[in-house]
């Protein structure tokens, strides 16, 4: 072996083994965030185990009975834990107590199984669950807790989620900037749950990772790696729709090997994934949002009718959303609601900002212009299918703007862009300077990231407010809403007074992604709707799918009685308004919503903070 072959081995090898380290500090990383997170804090996390269970007891397609969501039978022990977390902790703050602890892991499986819906999950294909799946059928075998099981089933997520990494940086070292993107707050989060991203993202980041490995070999790629391609992003696109567009990488091996298996394998992909899709869309019932068509023919009519589509989309983009995107992009943990403070946020976009602009490789683009390309295509297709996918199946047709979309939906199309910029080598002096800078700034990204994750997760659920001074009721889901709140309407949730002083009141508005007008009227009424509590808000001053709070200064109430919380406009105007977030059923026990003096078995969501 010449001298220069074993420089190229040298590097690989140490090239590699830097990664690894890099997955190991990621796996702890992740683990300690776990370890101080309660259960199902990862957005949609309790439908994504409910998916999982399925697939664990054998079913692979969601049952769709008659007037009900999609979804399959399911331990009704695992229903309590998941709706007792559910009702408990989204949105809490501070009130985790030993007494609720003790509680919750005292819930054992039953054997005794009941019907749950889960439709949001009906269009992934259940392989990529497989992880999730292992865990909790270990957990049911071995007859733990189902707070263990969670636990177990949590850690076996993470340890596929490294392992699947550790391939992939075997066939491809990534660059700085591809790592940077594992350990922002909000990849560490999810690689700490028991949620999809984590083994989406490690397929992802496998797919390309592969396809980088035939695209430097190129005739001299073994034909396995190009099935293996294929097999990656069927698993990803068939359960990430927005991951479709990466099947060019299978059709973009043939410049590279010359061999017709990377066609037959691109078709193949190709025809499976979007039979499955065809598949998934017709079976799949999801009633949580009412749409007024079918998804397919909504789907067509903005095929066909695709300046339309533009038109939504650009109207989507406005200076509020995209602040929201980034934020989510980078962290905004538990239901969204999870954030860190603005000079976190700026710091942290910094440090990204210069480990990106280090890991640029301009000076080969001449060379790798092409296999950069197949990278950046996916990701702008990638990216529109995100706003396309969500218009079709979660907002009302015809829809002004789409809603529903979030930061961290934008991880793969990122992570392709990375691939793509860093793709290459750079020589001479620039090549260690940029090296050493990089090994520099990751370690501060990820210190940083694990030092204000974990500090604001504690501080959120475990310390915020001393539970024995205050008490909490609360409404954390954000189903539909009932329109916009114009002159004339009016917006009331009935609560019951568990405590003497009230000491804050929240309510989660939205804005329609848009600056609007007019004065809104917050009041607290008494059980004989005598106003006890007022506030004039401003609706230019609200923030799209925020919290909006009022601190009555420990207005002073009859405990058990009860009162109710009103929203009013005396000038807002249709097409310029905003709206109030509340749940399909009757989430929060004592009190029910009220719209226009109609009675709703549903609520609003709220949080009211009590003092004792």
């Amino acid at each position: 072996m010449s001298m220069q072959a074993y420089l190229d081995f040298f590097k690989k090898v140490s090239g590699v083994n830097v990664s690894f380290i890099l997955v190991a500090f990621l796996f702890f990383i992740s683990m300690f965030v776990s370890m101080v997170t309660p259960p199902f804090q990862s957005p949609d996390e309790i439908d994504h185990l409910k998916r999982a269970y399925l697939l664990e007891s054998g079913t692979l397609i969601l049952d769709s009975p008659k007037n009900s969501s999609s979804g399959g039978m399911i331990d009704s022990g695992f229903l309590v834990y998941m709706d007792v977390y559910d009702r408990y902790t989204q949105g809490l703050k501070g009130n985790i107590s030993s007494d609720f602890i003790d509680y919750t892991t005292s819930i054992k499986w039953t054997g005794i199984k009941e019907f749950s819906s889960t439709p949001g999950t009906g269009y992934y294909f259940p392989i990529i669950y497989f992880p999730q799946a292992t865990g909790l059928f270990l957990g049911e075998f071995f007859d733990l807790s189902i707070d263990s099981s969670y636990k177990l089933t949590r850690l076996i997520t993470l340890l596929f989620s490294c392992f699947i990494l550790v391939a992939a940086f075997y066939f491809y070292s990534p660059s700085s900037i591809s790592l940077a993107l594992l350990f922002i707050p909000m990849s560490v989060f999810q690689f700490a749950s028991t949620s999809l991203d984590s083994i989406s993202t490690a397929v992802a980041v496998l797919a390309i990772s592969v396809f980088l490995r035939i695209v430097v070999d190129r005739e001299k790629s073994k034909s396995w790696l190009i099935v293996f391609l294929a097999v990656c992003v069927f698993i990803l696109a068939s359960s990430r729709i927005h991951a479709l567009p990466l099947v060019l990488l299978i059709f973009g091996t043939f410049f590279y090997t010359r061999r017709k298996i990377c066609i037959y394998a691109g078709v193949i992909t190709s025809i499976l994934i979007m039979a499955w899709l065809f598949f998934a869309v017709k079976s799949t019932v999801d009633a949580r949002v009412s749409i007024g068509l079918p998804v397919s023919q909504i789907a067509l009519f903005y095929m066909t009718n695709p300046l339309l589509f533009f038109d939504v989309f650009l109207n989507t983009l406005t200076p509020n959303t995209l602040d929201f995107y980034v934020k989510s992009f980078f962290g905004r943990l538990g239901a969204l609601e999870v954030r860190f403070s603005d000079i976190v946020y700026n710091y942290l976009y910094i440090i990204f900002i210069l480990i990106f602009l280090f890991s640029l490789r301009v000076k080969s683009i001449k060379g790798d212009w092409f296999a950069r390309g197949l990278l950046v295509i996916p990701m702008v297709g990638s990216i529109f299918i995100i706003f396309f996918a969500l218009l079709i199946t979660w907002n009302a047709h015809p829809a002004a703007i789409i809603q529903g979309v979030q930061g961290r939906y934008f991880l793969i199309p990122v992570l392709l862009f990375s691939y793509a910029v860093s793709f290459g080598s750079e020589f001479g002096f620039s090549k260690y300077c940029s090296k050493i800078l990089n090994g520099f700034l990751l370690s501060a990204l990820m210190a940083f990231s694990f030092y204000n994750t974990t500090t604001r997760v504690i501080d959120y659920y475990y310390i915020g407010l001393e539970s024995s001074d205050f008490s909490k009721i609360s409404n954390h889901k954000t189903e539909y809403n009932p329109g916009e709140l114009v002159k004339g309407r009016s917006f009331e949730q009935k609560f019951i007074a568990s405590e003497s002083k009230i000491a804050q009141i929240r309510v989660f508005l939205a804005t329609f992604s848009r600056e609007n007008s007019g004065d809104i009227l917050l009041e607290i009424l008494d059980k004989n709707d005598v106003c006890v509590f007022s506030k004039n808000i401003m609706a230019s001053k609200i923030k799209d799918n925020e919290w909006f709070g009022a601190e009555p200064r420990k207005l002073s109430v009859v405990k058990g009685d009860y009162y109710k919380i009103r929203m009013t406009s005396k000038n807002g105007v249709l097409g310029s308004s905003i709206t109030w977030w509340a749940s399909k059923n009757d989430s929060y026990p004592y009190g029910n919503a009220i719209v226009d003096s109609v009675n709703l078995v549903s609520d609003f969501s709220f949080e009211i903070l009590f003092s004792k």
